[in-house]
């Protein structure tokens, strides 16, 4: 898969080199690593190594290069990750809209800008935080008269989602990264009695209620109607073995699906779903 860096959400729209380093580039690690392991090709033009960042007029360079990585561990560390900002491929090298097509944004004429890029690639487009470039979809006109529709990722969130949505990952993986550092936790679910048993019909209604969960503060998880989140008591003698050693809750994905897992210091952890109402009957 193919991805743009978005060399116009770099302005000096930042008041600082800290302000960039927190709003712009940290944003986009988890993206950058996530990218890695799916082994996508992020392309880029030469230039965006000396795209301004800050009012002052410090460059994206100076910040992931120069001294400002000697003050700032946190670059140091990730200093690897972020050479894919600085390296090979440069669509530039190989560039697939051409000059005698029209590409604009916003009444902006956008020919030789990675956004025209990006629309004669998989319209894929990584922006840094830009007022500009905030919306996950991006309208280009191409001719005068064809819209083409850029996915714009500025964090990690958005990028997760769109992967999913495209089948570039399944919901399992859109979920565990989404919800790693959450309320709720999915890494010690049943095998046999998880993931596998949605099908990809009822994925948008497990989505709702797992970022609902998420969202809610647990004062509001016990109130709420619709979660209906309760201790699970009906631990008969052919029930799961780990329901009978553990204090098991359940919460309501729809009228007939189940969630069940334990809470470990503040965390929901999922064991298993039912889907077929059995465990509550």
């Amino acid at each position: 898969m193919d991805i743009c860096i978005n060399e116009l959400s770099l302005t000096g729209q930042y008041t600082s080199e800290d302000e960039c380093i927190e709003k712009g580039l940290f944003p986009i690690i988890e993206i950058l690593r996530q990218m890695e392991q799916d082994s996508c090709s992020l392309y880029k033009t030469y230039s965006l190594y000396n795209s301004v960042a800050t009012v002052s007029g410090t460059t994206l360079h100076d910040i992931l290069v120069g001294k400002l990585t000697r003050q700032r561990d946190e670059i140091r560390r990730l200093k690897l990750l972020f050479s894919r900002l600085f390296s090979n491929p440069y669509w530039e090298d190989s560039p697939k809209h051409k000059a005698k097509d029209t590409y604009s944004f916003c009444k902006k004429i956008m020919n030789g800008t990675s956004l025209a890029e990006a629309c004669e690639r998989d319209r894929m487009l990584l922006s840094f935080y830009h007022k500009d470039f905030l919306n996950t979809s991006i309208e280009i006109v191409k001719n005068t008269s064809t819209v083409i529709t850029l996915h714009n990722f500025f964090d990690s969130k958005g990028y997760i989602f769109d992967l999913w949505k495209q089948k570039v990952i399944s919901f399992e993986e859109y979920t565990k990264h989404l919800y790693r550092n959450s309320k709720i936790n999915f890494d010690l679910i049943d095998r046999n009695n998880g993931f596998e048993l949605i099908s990809e019909q009822d994925e948008s209604l497990f989505a709702d209620a797992f970022r609902i969960f998420a969202e809610l503060s647990w004062a509001d998880i016990y109130n709420s109607e619709g979660l209906d989140y309760k201790e699970y008591t009906n631990k008969q003698k052919d029930s799961f073995a780990i329901f009978r050693s553990k204090k098991i809750f359940k919460f309501r994905i729809t009228q007939k699906y189940r969630c069940f897992g334990e809470v470990v210091n503040g965390v929901f952890h999922v064991l298993m779903f039912d889907l077929t109402h059995k465990l509550s009957d």
